[in-house]
């Protein structure tokens, strides 16, 4: 129990579960806050800024974060939401731009091979 906030920040931060706990977690919201302090809640939290992929995603932590509020952190968790904010926003710009650069890189490549 004494550590269980830190899994659940560990499987926020993990790319492939971190959309799953998330839902998790606004799901049994009261039970997070009755069972851990507000200090290890704003910790576990630090870690949704992760959860960035999906820019709508992204949209909801924010919007929960700032509908239901941590006993403490409040600068912590506005913080959480800055990053994540910005970790979307870069998520969705590499997404558009990577694949074409990728695909220029592997081009340039096999052209090197080629000539060789």
């Amino acid at each position: 129990m004494q550590n269980g906030y830190f899994v659940i920040a560990m499987l926020l931060a993990n790319r492939a579960a971190g959309p799953a706990t998330w839902s998790r977690v606004t799901e049994h919201w009261d039970e997070l806050l009755a069972r851990f302090p507000g200090t290890l809640v704003t910790r576990m939290l630090e870690s949704a800024r992760l959860v960035c992929k999906d820019q709508s995603l992204a949209e909801q932590v924010g919007a929960f974060l700032a509908t239901h509020p941590v006993p403490t952190g409040e600068k912590a968790i506005a913080q959480t939401i800055e990053r994540l904010g910005i970790n979307s926003a870069f998520a969705e710009r590499l997404a558009t731009q990577a694949g074409t650069e990728l695909q220029a890189g592997t081009e340039r490549l096999t052209a090197r091979r080629e000539a060789k």
